[in-house]
C-alpha cells in the first residue's frame, strides 16, 4: 500500500514532526514515519526501505540535530537510490549547520521563524506534486494567489507612445532603437517587480524544469566591465558552483533563457487557474515592455 509522503527527522525534534505530521495528515496526505521503531534495528531497517519504497515523497525536518544524525543520513541515501523527491525543511539552526551537502542547492521551506510557510509554500508544493486536492473546507477560491506566486500587477492603459530612441537627445542610442516612432498598445498589466528567485524556485519545485544553463553547464555573468561564460552557474548558482542564492530569495532571478521563461509562464498560468483565476501569463512584447518602463 503506498504512501504519500515518508517524513524522515531526528528523534531530537519529534515535537516538530509531530506537528508536522499532524499538518501534512489534515492536509489529505498519507504520511508515515518511525515512530515506535527502534533506529539501527534490523527491524527498522526492514521498516525503512520498505517504506521508503512505497512512499511517493520524502519530506525532511533539518535541524542541526538532523545534519549529525547517522539515521537521518541512511534514509536520505535510500531515498536518493529509490529516485524519491525530496522537500526539505529547515527547522532549527544556521544554513551550514542544518543542510546537508546532497540538498544545498534544493529549495527548502524555512519554519525556523515563521511556520506559517507550512500552509504557505509546503503544502501547495505537496498538492502539486501528489495531485491532492486540498481539504473541502480551505478549497475556496482565492481572490490572489499566496507566496510565492502573488505578482503585484500594474495596469498599463492602451495608447500609443514613442517607442525607440533618438540620438540627438541620447548620444548612447543602439542603430537598431532608431528612428523614434509611434506605436499604438492594447491595455496590459505587467509584474512591478521581476520574478524573483522564490518563485522560479517554487516552479522548479513543482516541475523539475531542467533550465538550458544546467543542461550546457554554464550561462553568462556580467563581470562588471563585460558578458562572461561562467562554468557551473544555473539561477541557484549564478556565480558559479560555490555561489549561491539562499539569502537572495527575493531578487530577480537571473541565468534563464527564453526557453525557461516561457516555461515558467506556462506553468504560473496554471497555478492562476488552478485558484479559480482565468488569466494567461506571459512575457510582454518587446513594445508592452518599453511602455511599461516609460
Amino acid at each position: 500500500m503506498s504512501t504519500d509522503i515518508f517524513l524522515s527527522y531526528s528523534h531530537q525534534d519529534s515535537d516538530i514532526m509531530a506537528k508536522l505530521r499532524a499538518d501534512l495528515s489534515r492536509a489529505g496526505f498519507s504520511v508515515w514515519t518511525d515512530e515506535g521503531l527502534e533506529p539501527g534495528t534490523a527491524s527498522w531497517q526492514r521498516a525503512i526501505r520498505r517504506a521508503l519504497r512505497e512512499a511517493r515523497c520524502m519530506v525532511v525536518i533539518l535541524s542541526p540535530d538532523a545534519e549529525q544524525s547517522k539515521w537521518v543520513e541512511i534514509e536520505l541515501g535510500w531515498a536518493e537510490r529509490f529516485g524519491l523527491r525530496i522537500f526539505p525543511v529547515l527547522a532549527k539552526g544556521e544554513f551550514d549547520d542544518a543542510v546537508p551537502f546532497s540538498l544545498v542547492h534544493v529549495q527548502q521551506v524555512d519554519i525556523r521563524t515563521a511556520y506559517e510557510n507550512v500552509e504557505i509554500a509546503l503544502l501547495p508544493t505537496l498538492q502539486r506534486h501528489l495531485g491532492v486536492a486540498e481539504p473541502v473546507g480551505d478549497a475556496e477560491v482565492r481572490e490572489e494567489m499566496t507566496h510565492p506566486m502573488a505578482f503585484d500587477w500594474v495596469p498599463i492603459p492602451a495608447g500609443a507612445f514613442r517607442m525607440g530612441s533618438d540620438k540627438t537627445q541620447d548620444k548612447d542610442a543602439y542603430d537598431d532603437e532608431t528612428p523614434q516612432h509611434s506605436v499604438a498598445v492594447a491595455d496590459f498589466k505587467i509584474a512591478r517587480v521581476p520574478v524573483t528567485v522564490a518563485q522560479f524556485a517554487a516552479f522548479v519545485d513543482a516541475t523539475g524544469h531542467r533550465t538550458t544553463a544546467e543542461k550546457e553547464g554554464s550561462a553568462q555573468g556580467w563581470s562588471g566591465k563585460e558578458w562572461e561564460v561562467i562554468q557551473g552557474a544555473y539561477w541557484a548558482a549564478p556565480r558559479g558552483p560555490e555561489s549561491h542564492v539562499r539569502d537572495k530569495v527575493d531578487h530577480p532571478v537571473t541565468c534563464v533563457s527564453w526557453h525557461d521563461a516561457n516555461a515558467f509562464c506556462a506553468w504560473a498560468t496554471e497555478m492562476y487557474r488552478a485558484a479559480g483565476q482565468q488569466i494567461e501569463i506571459r512575457l510582454p512584447t518587446e513594445a508592452e515592455w518599453e511602455k511599461a518602463a516609460r
